[in-house]
């Protein structure tokens, strides 16, 4: 009658209830697929519609207290993903554009930055073309009366104590929140 059995007892001798009758065989059954339904007086097999068999497993769904659900749900926790992640992409864009913006603007401060040079060198070397020491020194000679200085006209201070010289600089009072600095000069500079 019994195709398998279990044994319920251990291989231990001191717990070996089995050897002592104490705790009997439990036979396994083995379920079958899905019983069969008859009729009650008769007891022959009933044959039954898809759609009966699909209401009948609906009434059991909800005896059994499941909810089915016909309309699609959306959860607020997705909802607010996708919001997050568009205003991220948002911000981005405006990132993007503003280091466009700020790449612009260094490529022109470049070339009017070398403009200035090359107009600065030109000004040193007219600014120095147009002293000439030759003509300096007989214009101190002769206009201002002024003569080259004599041997004994030349002294020489030596001073045995070290030079000092001391530079105050005002220090600012500046707080550093670090992150929450960071974050609020981020926001500050895209309204900018």
């Amino acid at each position: 009658m019994f195709a398998n059995s279990i044994s319920v007892a251990g291989t231990s001798s001191a717990y070996d209830l089995e050897r002592i009758g104490a705790i009997p065989e439990i036979p396994l059954e083995i379920p079958k697929r899905r019983p069969e339904r008859v009729r009650v007086k008769t007891g022959e097999p009933v044959r039954v519609s898809p759609e009966t068999e699909r209401r009948l497993r609906e009434r059991a769904r909800e005896r059994a207290g499941a909810k089915t659900v016909n309309g699609q749900f959306v959860s607020p926790f997705a909802v607010v993903g996708f919001l997050c992640v568009g205003f991220m992409l948002i911000l981005m864009l405006i990132s993007y554009t503003q280091l466009a913006v700020a790449t612009d603007q260094a490529a022109k401060l470049e070339t009017e930055l070398a403009a200035l040079n090359e107009t600065a060198n030109q000004l040193e070397v007219d600014y120095e073309s147009a002293f000439n020491i030759v003509e300096i020194e007989n214009y101190a000679r002769n206009i201002l009366g002024m003569n080259v200085a004599s041997s004994n006209q030349i002294r020489y201070l030596e001073n045995v104590q070290e030079d000092r010289s001391y530079i105050f600089v005002q220090q600012e009072e500046h707080r550093d929140f670090g992150i929450l600095t960071s974050i609020s000069d981020f926001f500050s500079s895209l309204f900018y």
